[in-house]
């Protein structure tokens, strides 16, 4: 008797279980897609989905990856979305979720630029140059992707913007070419700029510079560019 009334109450438990996570479904408080992907890639862990404007396919952020859940078939895809435009989404959507707070800070107005730069890089300098007055216009995030292989000396200048204690000032200083003829001073090295090569591969970049303002990826100096971009709406 005591074994069928335990049974019976085990059994009452579970349909009751059973009621709540389908009525949780009904009422939006569990994603039903969700659930199937949790099931599907058990090991995929701090993952998050979101819709996309595709039916049927959602993105999924990854340890700092984007990939894309079918759930009509459980298939995940690796690679790049790219719209009619030629705008690639993908990477619009990793640079979205690129950790400012590692990133050196320049400025402080409205219009927020995300920056890859290279401190040797001549181009890279003349886009420097460019920004150096419009430091109310813009809030610039600076990661750094130095072109060793022709740069040399761009890794451990690098390294020392970012060990610096006042990292937009030693920027500056490496920018404008102070330490190109003397010696950089001595510093300790805080390893960020192993996180910056990390990051500016997982976006894509190859070359520099490279900018993100308000969705549009700009490479190269294009002056007129970035100046169309970050220019104030004009009013009659």
């Amino acid at each position: 008797m005591k074994l069928l009334l335990k049974s019976l109450l085990l059994s009452a438990v579970f349909l009751s279980f059973s009621f709540c996570l389908v009525a949780a479904e009904q009422s939006g408080t569990v994603d039903p897609v969700e659930t199937k992907f949790r099931s599907a890639f058990p090991n995929l862990t701090d993952t998050v989905l979101n819709p996309t404007p595709i039916e049927n396919m959602y993105e999924v952020v990854s340890a700092g990856r984007i990939l894309y859940y079918f759930p009509d078939t459980s298939h995940l895809m690796f690679g790049a979305l790219v719209d009619k435009d030629g705008i690639n989404l993908t990477q619009m959507r990793l640079v979205e979720e690129l950790p400012l707070d590692k990133a050196v800070k320049i400025g402080t107005g409205p219009k927020k630029v995300i920056e890859v730069t290279d401190p040797d890089c001549p181009y890279c300098r003349k886009a420097s140059q460019f920004f150096a007055d419009k430091d109310e216009l813009v809030t610039r995030y600076v990661f750094f992707y130095p072109l060793m292989e022709i740069h040399p000396d761009a890794a451990k200048k690098s390294a020392f913007i970012l060990s610096s204690k006042d990292r937009a000032a030693a920027y500056h200083q490496v920018m404008d070419g102070k330490y190109d003829t003397v010696p950089l001073p001595e510093f300790e090295d805080n390893r960020w700029l192993e996180d910056h090569l990390r990051l500016t591969q997982l976006i894509g970049v190859r070359s520099t510079p490279q900018f993100w303002i308000d969705g549009e990826n700009i490479q190269g100096a294009n002056i007129s560019e970035l100046e169309r971009l970050i220019s104030p709406p004009k009013t009659d």
